[in-house]
């Protein structure tokens, strides 16, 4: 009888650790995410409770941009999230967040459309430094452009047009949400559409044609993972944990056969974003994304004398390039220069 009891103990025990009641004391901590690939490692991490593993929970919001993402900081209360370098810089909340880290760089999936009739397409290689530009600056100016402000997509557009000796003045300006602006391209609406990755698969299958994007432009785009910063002072244990689940997600993705995590992709892609992909299209966006495990992103957010890094003098860069064309307010300039928001020290403190 003392033996059937002391069993009975021992398996319930083991109902209460694998139960859901197990997970009780776990901290919930909510993320923001856009309908792309940044948002594939969280959304992996939760299907294999790599939270979980850390006693913490995962919460998971679900945006169309960036921008949509630091508008939202106050109303959610959100954690981490992983957004553009554009809204991480210029949005009314960047002074609240801290840039604690690279999701991507997704340079390669953002793109410039035409319809395939295009006469924008007659000319190429008009610009010696950008030779695999297609277009002039007289086939572009006047035209209307279909985008999504304050968002990945415009960077690429404002520094396009400059590539051609133009600006956002030089052409008519329609900002829609990202699927909106797809659609409205495809029945006809403007001239010109500049996306992103999932958009830019709808653009392919859609017959347009691709005639730049931010490697044809000399234009790095990095998704930062960012925090909180009000939250990060009180709990910087929290972004830690967050940041250890995405490094173990970027490891996963970097030493796993290709076809395997393009099966869970694919996965994803059904889920998170409500489109179906197909393995080669899978294996092509995952090839689009570039990632850097902790060890490269130490040594590219790591300050020297002059308190400089990789990450800083391309931050500066962009933000100089923003302030020349009178997108910065003199009163935000300073600060910016400052650069105080970017922070190594929960990559330092994960890597011990």
């Amino acid at each position: 009888m003392k033996l059937i009891t002391a069993l009975n103990i021992v398996l319930l025990n083991m109902l209460f650790l694998f139960s859901p009641s197990a997970y009780a004391d776990e901290t919930e901590i909510t993320t923001a995410w856009q309908s792309e690939h940044e948002a594939f490692i969280p959304w992996y991490a939760k299907k294999m409770q790599w939270d979980k593993e850390l006693g913490i929970n995962l919460k998971l919001l679900h945006y169309q941009s960036g921008d949509e993402i630091a508008k939202s900081l106050h109303a959610t209360d959100w954690v981490v999230a992983g957004i553009g370098m554009k809204p991480a810089l210029t949005s009314i909340y960047a002074h609240q967040m801290l840039l604690v880290g690279i999701a991507n760089n997704e340079s390669n999936a953002n793109a410039v459309y035409v319809h395939k009739d295009s006469p924008v397409l007659s000319v190429k290689g008009q610009v010696p430094d950008y030779p695999d530009l297609y277009g002039s600056k007289e086939l572009i100016q006047n035209k209307t452009v279909l985008y999504t402000q304050n968002t990945s997509a415009e960077l690429l557009l404002d520094v396009w047009l400059n590539r051609f000796a133009l600006s956002l003045k030089d052409v008519k300006l329609k900002s829609f949400d990202p699927r909106a602006a797809s659609g409205a391209f495809k029945a006809g609406m403007g001239d010109i559409l500049v996306t992103w990755s999932p958009f830019t698969f709808f653009a392919e299958k859609n017959g347009f044609t691709q005639i730049a994007n931010g490697s044809t432009c000399k234009l790095d785009q990095y998704v930062f993972l960012v925090a909180n910063q009000d939250y990060a002072s009180q709990y910087p244990e929290h972004i830690e944990k967050v940041l250890q689940v995405y490094f173990k997600g970027i490891d996963w993705m970097q030493n796993t056969p290709k076809e395997e995590v393009a099966k869970e992709y694919m996965e994803f892609y059904k889920e998170w974003v409500g489109q179906d992909l197909d393995m080669e299209t899978a294996l092509i966006d995952l090839d689009l994304h570039t990632l850097y495990p902790l060890a490269e992103q130490i040594n590219m957010f790591r300050v020297n004398e002059e308190n400089q890094s990789i990450v800083k003098d391309f931050l500066l860069k962009m933000i100089n390039y923003y302030n020349e064309q009178g997108k910065i307010e003199d009163k935000d300039l300073t600060r910016l220069l400052r650069l105080d928001n970017v922070s190594d020290n929960f990559l330092k403190a994960i890597h011990k």
